[in-house]
């Protein structure tokens, strides 16, 4: 068995944490652009939130910070429930129901099986 080494360990993270930090200006641009040309306060928030969430995840990626992004993604499917059940039908809310109960299902998972 080979193991890796600490430099391609290193470099993963680097790519990670470079990845999720160019979806994070790309989340913050959109959501400037949306304030910009004046678009409905629901998208406002549904794009702040994902800024925030790629945020977390940028952190995650080059800290390893705990259930941070599990704990982080419950909020946005209950965002993503509101704005469904109020009638905005894109794919943004649909998204945001999936990972919020993927995450609490991860969360709820990990507790029952003992890994912390």
């Amino acid at each position: 068995m080979v193991f890796p080494s600490v430099d391609e360990l290193s470099r993963r993270n680097h790519a990670l944490f470079l990845l999720f930090g160019v979806a994070t200006i790309g989340s913050l641009l959109l959501t400037i652009r949306a304030l910009m040309t004046g678009s409905s306060p629901i998208q406002l928030i549904l794009l702040g939130g994902l800024t925030l969430y790629a945020l977390i995840l940028t952190f995650d990626a080059h800290d390893k910070v705990g259930d941070l992004k599990h704990v982080s993604a419950i909020p946005l499917g209950i965002i993503g429930v509101v704005t469904f059940l109020n009638g905005h039908t894109t794919d943004l809310p649909i998204f945001f129901i999936i990972l919020g109960v993927g995450s609490f299902l991860d969360l709820a998972w990990n507790r029952f099986d003992g890994f912390y």
